[in-house]
């Protein structure tokens, strides 16, 4: 297990929400003006004009009809583009708990791994725990959201449940929790917040192993209380 001399700030992270933006288009719309005749007299054309411009006024319409009709586009750029696949910063992950800081003793490990495992089969929501030295000079919360998305944590789309990252960067003494977006209601800021000081006495002692069970109790019993499964049964030893 490694310790660092204690004393030493370490920086609280926060949960970072990813939120789509859309586009509003706006088109303007012309408006036509009635122009009518000044004065109270009133013109009747005579009735080979009339038929003559009416037949003008369909010849107009359908050369417009013609005209204004949008060939196919034949460019590849008017296909859309496909999503980019999001690289991890990590290699493939091994299970629940990746320990590539050294920071977790095997026994420590094999425990977290059987309660995240049962977390798994009670509320289908995964709870990845991954300790690195440092993010390489990566901003935490990019550096916790590409593992995320490059892990692929939590369920397919359509499932319940949902998934959960702790990452603790030793090295860097920072950590953050990133949550899915089906958890978000579940695990708000502020209870990301507040279940993440569990760790910082931990934390400033050097006890990566209790900081990280701290952490990993208190969202598995703010998740239970969430969604209604047994929490002694999944943290037990």
């Amino acid at each position: 297990m490694r310790r660092v001399t204690p004393g030493r700030t370490w920086r609280l992270g926060a949960l970072r929400r990813v939120t789509s933006i859309t586009k509003a288009a706006t088109g303007r719309k012309d408006q036509a003006e009635d122009l009518l005749p000044e004065g109270p007299r009133l013109y009747n054309p005579p009735m080979n004009l009339t038929r003559a411009l009416a037949a003008v006024l369909c010849l107009s319409s359908a050369l417009c009809a013609a005209g204004c009709a949008s060939p196919p586009s034949t460019s590849n750029n008017a296909r859309p583009a496909a999503e980019e696949k999001v690289q991890s910063p990590l290699p493939a992950p091994t299970g629940f708990v990746n320990d590539y800081a050294k920071a977790i003793g095997a026994e420590t490990r094999a425990a977290l791994e059987a309660k995240l495992t049962r977390l798994k089969a009670s509320a289908n929501v995964e709870l990845a725990v991954v300790t690195v030295e440092t993010t390489g000079g990566q901003d935490i919360s990019d550096y916790s959201l590409a593992v995320a998305k490059g892990w692929g944590i939590g369920p397919p789309t359509g499932e319940e449940g949902g998934g959960v990252l702790l990452l603790v960067a030793v090295g860097d003494r920072q950590w953050r929790i990133q949550v899915a977006r089906r958890l978000e209601a579940d695990l708000p800021n502020e209870a990301t917040a507040e279940i993440g000081k569990l760790m910082t006495p931990h934390l400033r002692e050097g006890d990566y192993e209790a900081a990280v069970r701290a952490c990993v109790e208190g969202l598995v019993r703010r998740l239970a209380a969430r969604r209604g499964f047994d929490a002694d049964e999944v943290l037990k030893d």
